[in-house]
C-alpha cells in the first residue's frame, strides 16, 4: 500500500543534493565542480538511490519471476543495499569536499577564534 508515495518521497529526499550541487557548479564552473566539488560521487550516489527506489516501486524482480524472490533479492532487499552503498559513497564524497574546503584553502582565517 502506498508504495509509490514513499519511493517518492525517498527520491525526493535522495534529489535534494541537486540545487546545492548545481548552485556549486554555475558558482565555481564545471571542471572545479567535478574535481574539486566531487559533483561524481554524488552523481553515482544520486543514480543508486533512483535504482533504488525504481526497482522498489516497481518490484523488479520479483514481479518477473513470482514466487522466486520471496526470500532473498526482492526489490525491499535490493533498495536497502543501494541505499547503504550510497550512504557510503556520499560520505566519501563529503570527506574529500571537506578537505579541500579545510585543508587547501586553509580553513578558518581568524586566529582570534581558536
Amino acid at each position: 500500500k502506498h508504495r509509490q508515495t514513499r519511493a517518492g518521497v525517498f527520491l525526493g529526499l535522495g534529489l535534494s543534493g541537486v540545487v546545492p550541487t548545481m548552485h556549486f557548479t554555475i558558482a565555481e564552473g564545471f571542471v572545479k565542480a567535478t574535481t574539486v566539488g566531487q559533483m561524481g560521487w554524488f552523481f553515482l550516489m544520486a543514480v543508486m538511490y533512483i535504482t533504488g527506489a525504481g526497482l522498489y516501486a516497481a518490484r523488479i524482480p520479483e514481479r518477473f519471476f513470482p514466487g522466486k524472490f520471496d526470500i532473498w533479492f526482492q526489490s525491499h532487499q535490493i533498495f536497502h543495499v543501494l541505499v547503504v552503498a550510497a550512504a557510503f559513497v556520499h560520505f566519501y564524497g563529503v570527506s574529500n569536499l571537506q578537505e579541500f574546503r579545510y585543508g587547501l584553502e586553509g580553513g578558518c582565517t581568524d586566529d582570534s577564534l581558536l
